[in-house]
């Protein structure tokens, strides 16, 4: 028995549980679902991917283009199409009309307005097309293609230190250049100090590229330069390249481990203490080996009142 039948239930409940199910009920309830399932989805995907702690800056261009790439695809004619058609198919399992239901537009006065208003659309179908399906896509868009411009700036000057073993079939006129264009990134604007230098970055390169093997990664030839005590700008360089953070808190909180510390109970939360208590489940296999026992002492002293008896 539903709960707007059942007489156990107070009226107050009974009446709100009736008109959830009717705005739950209606076929632009069931497009919602659809759409927000097919960007999720996809979103899903790339968001796991970026949590890997061996995925380099490149491989996440990539991801995000092609995340860019589905989404304005989907933001088109035959995208819209599909949504329907997935939406039909559940409102037939569901007993739901497969129609959307018609709305009355109200006209917003404004006052001094020198420009004509639009024409408000009469079809509930094309006004959901452009008002929401349309409207959310491009918010997202906007949001993928700005980091994708950010991480592609990055990913063009660090590019050419991921795989160091295909720079001996680069031109050193080309592997000139981009070891300068790194020079003047890493060179600070008001001091001028210089972290590499372009010209010795691009012999050490040259040297160094026929040595290496194909299957090291930038923090095997990072280890390997060090270990040899050789290439002092290629390891400068790595160890930038390597420390360069691929996603940001900000962007990934809701898919990271801050998720499960940041929650309505941290309102009062430090943002020093979040980072400590996102460090401890971070590296969680190492805080099981502290013995807390000498910490919780040597806290419980530091902390404890000193209070006089009489």
């Amino acid at each position: 028995m539903a709960i707007e039948e059942n007489p156990v239930f107070a009226i107050l409940a009974r009446s709100e549980a009736a008109s959830l199910a009717k705005e739950l009920n209606n076929f632009t309830f069931l497009c919602l679902i659809v759409m927000w399932f097919n960007i999720l989805s996809s979103i899903n995907e790339v968001s796991k991917l970026l949590q890997s702690q061996t995925i380099y800056l490149p491989d996440v261009v990539e991801l995000l283009e092609s995340s860019k790439n589905y989404l304005e695809t989907y933001r088109s004619d035959n995208g819209f199409e599909e949504l329907l058609t997935e939406a039909r198919t559940m409102a037939l399992e569901m007993e739901i009309e497969p129609v959307f239901p018609s709305t009355v537009q109200r006209k917003k006065k404004r006052l001094f307005s020198y420009e004509r208003q639009d024409d408000p659309i009469q079809d509930p179908q094309k006004r959901f097309q452009v008002e929401c399906f349309y409207t959310i896509l491009d918010v997202i868009i906007k949001s993928v293609k700005e980091r994708f411009e950010q991480l592609k700036v990055h990913s063009n000057y660090f590019q050419f230190l991921y795989d160091i073993r295909k720079l001996k079939d680069v031109n050193r006129e080309q592997l000139l250049k981009s070891c300068m264009e790194l020079q003047e990134v890493l060179t600070d604007v008001k001091t001028k100090d210089e972290d590499i230098d372009g010209m010795q970055l691009c012999e050490e390169l040259i040297v160094l590229a026929p040595v290496v093997s194909a299957s090291m990664k930038p923090i095997d030839v990072l280890g390997y330069a060090v270990k040899n005590g050789f290439a002092p700008n290629v390891a400068i360089a790595l160890r930038i390249l390597l420390t360069l953070p691929i996603t940001v808190a900000s962007g990934e909180r809701s898919f990271s481990k801050l998720k499960i510390i940041k929650n309505y109970l941290r309102s009062s939360m430090s943002q020093e203490r979040l980072v400590g208590l996102a460090t401890l489940s971070i590296e969680n296999a190492i805080a099981q080996e502290i013995d807390f026992e000498i910490l919780l002492k040597e806290f419980a002293n530091a902390k404890a009142r000193k209070v006089n008896f009489l």
